[in-house]
């Protein structure tokens, strides 16, 4: 389990009110810059049905560590969230439990997928809110075979863990995930209470050392998403946690950040998602 633990919650409480409420207005923002032409290769479709979903985000104060222990190539650009300050980072944890998939309209079955990764300025360099962030794609877990051998096949880092599990507003209101990944279990829970608006996404999630050009995951929930439950540990302490093996691959992702932001999804009905090789 993460030693790190409390003393993230203890550092979150330093940020100033006013930059939560701009992180709430933030999130719950839609627009985006208009998105330039991209020279793709081979696409694949998914479509993922009736979904839980959560999102942990942590602030990395010192950004730069992402480049110098090797996280981030040094050719993509961090991206600065304006409550996190300049020279920070974000750093995000997405986990989908679906009880429908499909690749190209052929069903594949149940599936769950994590999507481990940092905000790099892309396509939408100037969106504020993480519903329009790019992302850089540290690692991805799935326990779905197909989706797997797919994602692996557009050089996306995807690992297979067949026993991943997610337990939705269990007793005491958290959801929970496991993902007992053999190079680097980790655990995660939240318990929302700040009751978000309707919303879309329209995220990627890019793998390699050329920005704006290499595989990729498109990920668009859309229509609206159901509302979700914000928890916010400055004014909910123990509302979310991440707990990793000590000197795991994903201990050492995270290293020194703090607790910033949790949201668990209501049911999404559906979403799609491309995969493309470049």
């Amino acid at each position: 389990m993460r030693g790190q633990t409390q003393s993230r919650l203890t550092q979150g409480v330093k940020f100033r009110v006013c930059s939560l409420l701009l992180a709430v207005v933030l999130i719950t923002a839609t627009g985006g810059a208009s998105v330039p032409a991209r020279v793709d290769g081979k696409t694949n479709e998914i479509g993922l049905v009736n979904c839980r979903l959560t999102v942990h985000f942590l602030k990395e104060s010192d950004g730069e560590r992402m480049h110098r222990e090797g996280w981030l190539p040094k050719e993509q650009k961090l991206a600065t969230f304006p409550p996190y300050g300049p020279g920070s980072a974000s750093l995000l944890i997405w986990v989908f439990a679906c009880e429908h998939v499909e690749i190209d309209r052929t069903p594949i079955g149940p599936a769950m997928l994590s999507l481990t990764g940092i905000q790099i300025e892309d396509r939408l360099a100037h969106s504020l809110s993480p519903t329009h962030w790019d992302n850089y794609l540290v690692w991805a877990h799935t326990d779905n075979g197909a989706l797997k051998r797919v994602m692996q096949a557009a050089k996306l880092p995807t690992f297979s863990v067949p026993d991943m599990r997610l337990s939705w507003r269990a007793p005491g209101g958290f959801t929970t995930v496991a993902v007992p990944w053999r190079e680097s279990p980790f655990e995660l829970s939240v318990r929302g209470r700040v009751n978000d608006e309707p919303h879309l996404h329209d995220n990627t999630f890019q793998h390699g050392d050329r920005p704006g050009i290499g595989p990729r995951l498109e990920l668009v929930i859309d229509p609206l998403v159901p509302r979700d439950k914000f928890c916010i540990p400055q004014i909910q302490p123990d509302c979310m946690s991440v707990s990793t093996k000590p000197d795991s691959l994903m201990d050492r992702f995270l290293g020194t950040a703090t607790y910033f932001l949790g949201a668990d999804h209501q049911p999404i009905s559906k979403a799609r998602v491309k995969v493309v090789t470049y």
